[in-house]
């Protein structure tokens, strides 16, 4: 008998925990959509490109609960012609050294 009321014990216990877990999942890929959303509206109606897309970025990087956001580009190699990639914006959040700092 005890060794019933351990295991549905522990199945409540794991029940509630992925209950748990799937709610947290579920606030982060709201909140990462909501993010989406925004810098997509940014990039809509910001007439200055630069801007809309730092804003963007730095909607997105909230959003996602990140340290850094890249914006690179593809080109080819000016010497090698082979294909090479550019970094043409980053977003830091406050307090985060910016990696064309390091």
């Amino acid at each position: 008998m005890n060794k019933l009321l351990d295991l549905i014990r522990t199945f409540i216990n794991r029940e509630i925990t992925d209950q748990k877990k799937a709610e947290v999942e579920l606030r982060q890929r709201d909140c990462v959509l909501q993010g989406v959303a925004e810098a997509a509206n940014y990039l809509l109606a910001e007439m200055n490109y630069e801007i809309a897309i730092e804003k963007a970025l730095a909607t997105f990087g909230a959003a996602a609960n990140s340290d850094h956001i890249y914006l690179f580009q593809n080109h080819p190699h000016h010497l090698t012609g082979d294909m090479a990639m550019s970094l043409q914006f980053e977003w830091t959040r406050t307090g985060i050294p910016s990696c064309q700092h390091l």
